[in-house]
C-alpha cells in the first residue's frame, strides 16, 4: 500500500511504501468520468521521491523494468493502453475522435437511454465505524 498516513487500511498491508500528499505531487487526477485535473506540486516530497518513482523502483526491483521521467510519459502509455484517454480532454474520445460536448451524449440524450439514478442509503466510512467499535469493545 502506497500512503501517507497509517489508516485503519494500512493495518492489513504486508508492505506500506512512502506516499506524497496532493502538495507534493506532480501529474493527474483522473475521477470515474474522466474528468482529469492537473496538478503541480507545490514542494518536493518529504519522502525524497515522488510516488511514480517509489513504484517504478520497486517493479525495478521485482524484475521488471519501469522507469518513467516525467509524468507524462504515464499519461501517453495510459492512452496506449486505454483508447478513451486518448484525446486525455474531455471532449475527444480518441485522437482522431470528433469534438463533442458531452462524453457519451448520444446514450444518454434519447428517450429510453441508458443513464438511471438509483438512490442508496448513506453509510459512513468503515473505519469511522471500525474505531467506533473498538472503542465501544474498551469502554464496556
Amino acid at each position: 500500500m502506497q500512503d501517507i498516513f497509517h489508516t485503519e487500511t494500512t493495518l492489513f498491508a504486508h508492505a506500506i511504501l512512502p506516499g506524497a500528499s496532493f502538495a507534493e505531487k506532480d501529474g493527474t487526477f483522473t475521477n470515474g468520468e474522466r474528468r482529469i485535473q492537473r496538478v503541480r506540486k507545490a514542494l518536493e516530497p518529504l519522502s525524497g521521491m515522488a510516488e511514480r518513482q517509489v513504484i517504478c523502483e520497486l517493479s525495478i526491483r521485482m524484475g521488471y523494468p519501469m522507469s518513467y521521467h516525467h509524468p507524462l510519459q504515464i499519461m501517453d502509455e495510459i492512452a496506449s493502453l486505454t483508447p478513451i484517454y486518448g484525446g486525455i480532454q474531455w471532449f475527444y474520445s480518441t485522437k482522431d475522435h470528433p469534438e463533442t460536448s458531452t462524453l457519451y451524449q448520444e446514450l444518454f440524450s434519447r428517450p429510453g437511454g441508458t443513464a438511471r439514478f438509483v438512490p442508496s442509503e448513506f453509510r459512513g466510512p468503515a473505519e469511522v465505524l471500525l474505531i467506533q467499535t473498538k472503542h465501544l469493545a474498551h469502554v464496556e
